[in-house]
């Protein structure tokens, strides 16, 4: 068990923004009521995706109609950017409302795909010019901006264009875990004094004109194949077949040091008191089956927030629904916590973001402590472990919580959230 090892004198950093677009809403407002209500977002994937291939997987979680937009761009100005540049800045914009900190600043951001809706998009232009090649549409004029759309960096460029942050901007893949490693990273630059403040979190815009992304999981077997719409998407569950995919989101938190937020009277929503970081070093796409390297990586974050597996209230899991991650997750945290803490995933609610996924359940993470309650997960009738799994989102009086992200090619991230004002 590891010993808490939290130095006392580090730079404390806070949480003093939230911003999110989700398949549950396009704001942060829409999404947090639909998870306070357990109201997942299930649809069946488009018709024309069925003309390519006969699809395994028949559901997704699609983005709601109206969340293309966000104020701060020209009405030409959405033709230049992949979609996925847009809900991070929207996200991020919603997160500095009020203002930003004074001092040195950074963009942080993780995606999985970056631009990839551009690539493939322009790619179909270029094969074929003004020719019908998809049901119900004609071949398109090749962007002359295809380039810098599809770049995985543009998210993390276009918030810092666009508001104004000269210091690092930075850009992580880390597959499923990229969010969260960018939140993570940004809380050590701030601990080490680079930067005062940032904006960080994830990205990401799956819907391409055929459905190829969707199809990249499907045919990996990795997406639910259970073929009814209320029951198809189960993490944790017996009944589990594959994860939901989601397409696509953002979210971005406000991240400063503490000092920061006290000089200008900001609100503290709640502190990022740990991070850790490390790599299975085992598979491209499966998890480790010992489930070693992840439970290191969480004992790590405890200890870097000065806690023991004990102190630990709440846990929002990775939990996919893949049967592999969730059995190797599940099984370490029934080995490591019993049935203390409540453990959630909101990739119940949401489905699967990818690379933006574990930004939105950081939000989450903070709105819930800010709420005092925690997600429910609606599908789960037959529990795989032992743990204190919240089926409804319920009241729940917690002071901290515990993260989890892993990601293909064997990336886990874990960070720790404290309630505002717990020293």
């Amino acid at each position: 068990m590891a010993m808490p090892v939290s130095d006392p004198g580090r730079t404390r950093v806070v949480v003093t923004g939230l911003g999110a677009v989700s398949p549950l809403g396009p704001d942060l407002v829409s999404t947090w009521e639909a998870v306070q209500s357990t109201r997942p977002c299930v649809e069946p994937i488009p018709e024309a995706w069925e003309a390519f291939w006969k699809p395994k997987s028949r559901f997704w979680a699609p983005l709601p109609k109206e969340w293309i937009q966000c104020p701060l761009l020209a009405p030409l100005e959405p033709k230049q950017l992949d979609p996925v540049s847009i809900l991070a800045l929207e996200s991020a914009r919603q997160a500095c409302s009020g203002g930003a900190p004074a001092g040195r600043g950074g963009v942080f951001v993780g995606t999985g795909s970056g631009g990839g809706a551009s690539r493939f998009e322009n790619h179909l232009n270029h094969l074929f010019p003004q020719k019908e090649f998809l049901p119900g549409r004609r071949g398109g004029r090749f962007n002359p901006f295809c380039i810098a759309m599809g770049m995985p960096n543009s998210p993390a460029a276009m918030i810092s264009i666009k508001l104004s942050i000269e210091g690092p901007c930075r850009t992580f893949s880390s597959s499923c875990a990229s969010g969260t490693v960018a939140i993570g990273q940004a809380a050590q630059a701030i601990r080490s004094g680079e930067v005062e403040w940032a904006v960080a979190g994830g990205a990401e815009y799956l819907v391409d004109p055929d459905g190829t992304q969707f199809h990249g999981f499907d045919v990996a077997s990795t997406l639910t194949r259970i073929p009814t719409r209320e029951e198809c998407n189960r993490p944790f569950d017996a009944g589990r077949s594959g994860f939901l995919f989601a397409a696509g989101g953002a979210a971005m938190l406000r991240l400063e040091s503490e000092r920061s937020a006290r000089e200008r009277g900001a609100a503290i929503l709640a502190t990022l008191d740990g991070v850790a970081e490390n790599c299975d070093a085992y598979s491209p796409m499966a998890p480790a089956p010992t489930g070693e390297r992840i439970q290191q990586c969480a004992l790590e974050a405890l200890a870097d927030a000065g806690l023991l597996a004990t102190d630990v209230d709440c846990i929002n899991a990775h939990g996919t629904g893949t049967e592999a991650n969730d059995r190797i997750e599940a099984a370490m945290l029934e080995r490591v916590f019993g049935r203390g803490p409540k453990v959630t995933t909101t990739k119940a609610l949401t489905g699967h973001l990818i690379g933006a996924g574990g930004a939105l359940e950081a939000v989450f993470c903070v709105q819930g402590l800010l709420d005092q309650i925690v997600p429910g997960m609606p599908n789960l009738v037959d529990p795989i472990a032992d743990l204190d799994f919240v089926l409804r989102t319920q009241a729940s009086e917690h002071r901290n919580v515990l993260k989890l992200s892993f990601g293909f090619g064997g990336h886990n991230v874990a960070l720790v959230f404290t309630k505002a004002g717990t020293p």
